[in-house]
């Protein structure tokens, strides 16, 4: 969950059908962690568009009222590769297309139909990686397991157990990753957004996996606190 005191990620919707774009806004604003600057229904409109309002998160159609989205996203790129993120939203399901969308930088690739729940899953994934990512300390040099992770966020996270989210996992991976020391699962938890016994379980994980290591804190009232330590 996302910091009240953060602000939500600014989101342009480029999509050429009118109820479909409605629909896109009325989920974001269910989520207060993004907020909506603007929609545009075709590549000129959301050329102007992006120029004008310089959004964190573009939720990108493939076919547009004068061209197609993977069109736009090249262009876009070629001219400014990191201003933003884009979320391909589409009913093509073909494979050619989803490896070009790839290369290109896009952050996921969602499929229509799709339910609101499957929608925020997606939407919550990234701001949760986002953020995890944001509140890494940048002054610290990365390791190889922190540049696999910007490469590919989720790819060390396929094959969890299951009752673990990707997305909650990779947020207690960069929470720790960023400590600069010793975290326990309560310390943890505050950070990310979740539960001392939820971030425990992740935690657990990151042992099992051999990212992190786990001992014992002492020197406070009661029983002995797990704190967890990231492996370079």
């Amino acid at each position: 969950m996302t910091s009240s005191i953060d602000p939500p990620v600014t989101v342009v919707i480029v999509e050429d059908d009118d109820a479909v774009a409605a629909l896109h806004r009325r989920y974001l604003e269910t989520m207060p962690e993004f907020t909506v600057l603007g929609r545009a229904a075709d590549v000129a409109g959301a050329l102007a568009l992006l120029e004008r309002e310089r959004p964190e998160l573009v939720l990108l159609d493939l076919h547009l009222g004068d061209g197609s989205g993977m069109d736009l996203l090249r262009r876009v790129r070629a001219l400014r590769p990191d201003d933003f993120d884009v979320i391909m939203i589409t009913a093509v399901p073909d494979r050619a297309v989803v490896e070009r969308a790839v290369r290109l930088g896009i952050a996921d690739y969602l499929l229509k139909p799709f339910t609101q729940r499957d929608f925020a899953k997606r939407l919550g994934a990234y701001s949760k990686v986002r953020e995890a990512r944001r509140r890494a300390p940048a002054h610290r040099p990365l390791s190889q397991a922190d540049i696999d992770a910007l490469r590919d966020p989720l790819g060390d996270v396929r094959s969890l157990p299951k009752g673990l989210a990707p997305a909650t996992h990779e947020a207690v991976s960069w929470a720790l990753r960023g400590a600069g020391g010793p975290r326990t699962a309560s310390e943890i938890g505050a950070e990310v957004g979740v539960s001392r016994v939820s971030a425990r379980r992740y935690l657990e994980q990151l042992v099992r996996d051999g990212h992190a290591t786990s001992r014992p804190r002492y020197g406070e009232p009661g029983r002995p606190n797990m704190e967890y330590v990231w492996v370079d």
